[in-house]
C-alpha cells in the first residue's frame, strides 16, 4: 500500500528592522453568523479588532477618526469551508440602517473562492488605496469610501493595471501582510500605521513563493540563484530544558535551513538526527524553553483521550497554536503499521510533527498523516472521516534512546486543562522550511509539495 503523507503548508517569511514594535492586542474571539451575497448563509470570527466598536454607541465615537484604530482579523466561512481572511488594521463605521460594519484601513484580504487578493495600503481620509492580484496580475486601485466597488461608475474610482514598481511594493506588502501574527503580542508594528513605503523600502526580504500559484512566475525567474525560498511549515515541539525539538522528517526533509519561531523570534535549527521510515527528526535550538513535553514510557491505550497540538494552514488562519481534541481509535496504522496509532482528532496540512499528548500532558505520539480523501473516495466510494495517524511515542523513545536524548519525566497525574493549554502553547512551535528554486524544481519531480 502506498504510504500517504500529510500536506505540508508553504508560507512567507520577513525580516523586520529594529525600530518595529508591538501593539497590544486584545485577544477575544466573537462569532457572528453573517449571510453572504450570493444568498448563502455562514459565520464570521473576528479576533480583537471589534474591541469598543461592537456596538452603535462607540462606533459613533469614532467613525473614521483614525483615534480607535484597532489591529484584529476576520475569518469567514461558508459550508464550513474559509472563505476569506481578512487582517490589519480596522476601524468601525455605520450603514444608512445604523448598522455597524468595519473598515479594513491597511491590511490583507485573501478570497479563497476566486482566488483572489487585495492589499489595502493606504488611506488618505478621502480614498482607499489598494493592490489586487487576480489570477497572475496585479492591479493599483483607488475608491473613495462612499464607493462600493472598485469599478462604480461615476465615483471617484481608479482600476488599471499595475506598473512595474507597483508590483514589486505589492508583493513585499503580500509579503508582510501574510506572516504579520496580529494575535500575538510580538505582532510587528511600523510606526502608527503598519508600514509605510519609506519603512518598506528598509525591509529585507528573502523571496517568496505564493503557495497557491503552481506555475508561479517570480520563483521560474530565481532559478539559478542560490538565494533561499520558503517552500513549506509544519509543528514542532520541545522536549526538554536544552532545546531539543521533535517533528517529522518530512517537514524538514531536503531543506537548506529550518526555522523555529519561540517568542516571536526566528531560531535557527540544526538537524541532529531523522528516521526515515518512521518520519521522524530531532532538531536542536540554542534556547531554554519555558515548558516542555515528556515523552510517555507507555504507549496510549485504545479509547484514550487525547489532545493533538499545532499550525494547521501554517499561519494563514492565525498565527496562535491550535487543538483538537479525540480518542486513540485503534493501536495500529495505515497497512497494519504498528509504529503508528490511529486518531480520531482533527489534524490539517500543518499539523505535521505537533505533539499528541495525553490528559497527563505526556506525549504519547506525534502527528504524521491523514487520509488522503480522494484516493479513499476513488477506492471504496466514500469520503473518510476523522481517520488520522501518529508515530507511537514508544517508537519515539527508540529513536531518542538510539541518539542519546532524554525527554524531561513522564508525570503521573493528570493535568488540569489550564495546565494543558498552558503547556502547549509554551512548548509547541512553528518550523519553517527553506530551500533554493532549483531544488524546489527538482523535488517536484519526486514528490508532491502541498500549498497554500
Amino acid at each position: 500500500m502506498k504510504k500517504i503523507f500529510l500536506s505540508v503548508l508553504f508560507s512567507v517569511l520577513i525580516f523586520f528592522p529594529e525600530n518595529s514594535f508591538s501593539l497590544i492586542y486584545d485577544k477575544v474571539t466573537q462569532t457572528n453568523n453573517i449571510r453572504f451575497s450570493d444568498g448563502s448563509s455562514g459565520r464570521a470570527e473576528t479576533e480583537g479588532f471589534f474591541q469598543n466598536g461592537s456596538n452603535t454607541i462607540n462606533c459613533k465615537k469614532f467613525n473614521y477618526n483614525k483615534t480607535q484604530i484597532r489591529q484584529g482579523q476576520a475569518v469567514f466561512y461558508k459550508n464550513n469551508k474559509i472563505s476569506s481572511v481578512e487582517k490589519g488594521l480596522f476601524d468601525c463605521s455605520l450603514t444608512p440602517q445604523n448598522e455597524v460594519i468595519y473598515t479594513l484601513w491597511q491590511g490583507l484580504i485573501e478570497n479563497f473562492e476566486d482566488g483572489e487578493t487585495v492589499i489595502f495600503f493606504n488611506y488618505d481620509a478621502i480614498n482607499h488605496h489598494a493592490y489586487i492580484k487576480r489570477k497572475s496580475d496585479w492591479y493599483y486601485a483607488k475608491k473613495s469610501r462612499e464607493a462600493q466597488t472598485w469599478k462604480q461608475a461615476n465615483a471617484n474610482t481608479t482600476y488599471r493595471i499595475a506598473t512595474k514598481d507597483e508590483i514589486q511594493l505589492a508583493e513585499k506588502l503580500f509579503i508582510f501582510f501574510k506572516n504579520l501574527d496580529l494575535s500575538s503580542r510580538y505582532a510587528k508594528i511600523y510606526g502608527y500605521k503598519i508600514l509605510t513605503e519609506s519603512e518598506l523600502s528598509k525591509i529585507e526580504i528573502n523571496p517568496s513563493v505564493r503557495g497557491n500559484e503552481k506555475n508561479n512566475k517570480p520563483q521560474e525567474a530565481r532559478r539559478g540563484s542560490d538565494k533561499n525560498i520558503k517552500v513549506g511549515s509544519g509543528t514542532g515541539f520541545f522536549i526538554n530544558n536544552a532545546g531539543h525539538i521533535v517533528s517529522n522528517n518530512h517537514v524538514i526533509d531536503q531543506c537548506n535551513a529550518v526555522n523555529a519561531y519561540y517568542k516571536g523570534d526566528a531560531r535557527p535549527l540544526k538537524i541532529l538526527a531523522i528516521d526515515r521510515k518512521n518520519d521522524l527528526a530531532i532538531l536542536k535550538a540554542e534556547v531554554r524553553p519555558d515548558d516542555t513535553f515528556p515523552v510517555a514510557k507507555d504507549d496510549a491505550i485504545l479509547l484514550e483521550e487525547i489532545y493533538v497540538a499545532g499550525y494547521p494552514f501554517g499561519k494563514s488562519v492565525s498565527g496562535s497554536v491550535k487543538v483538537t481534541k479525540g480518542v486513540v481509535s485503534s493501536l495500529s496504522g495505515l497497512g497494519n503499521n504498528y509504529s503508528n496509532i490511529q486518531i480520531d482528532a482533527s489534524l490539517q496540512p500543518g499539523n505535521s510533527g505537533g505533539p499528541i499528548i495525553n490528559k497527563k500532558g505526556n506525549v504519547v505520539g506525534v502527528a504524521v498523516a491523514k487520509l488522503d480523501y480522494k484516493k479513499v473516495l476513488e477506492a471504496f466510494n466514500t469520503i473518510p472521516e476523522n481517520t488520522n495517524f501518529g508515530v507511537k511515542s514508544s517508537t519515539l523513545n527508540q529513536f531518542l534512546n538510539a541518539n542519546k536524548i532524554s525527554s524531561t519525566s513522564p508525570k503521573g497525574s493528570d493535568m488540569s486543562i489550564k495546565d494543558i493549554g498552558d503547556k502547549i502553547e509554551k512548548a509547541t512551535v512553528y518550523l519553517d522550511c527553506w530551500m533554493t528554486a532549483d531544488k524546489i524544481e527538482e523535488l517536484k519531480n519526486k514528490r508532491v509539495f502541498f500549498q497554500d
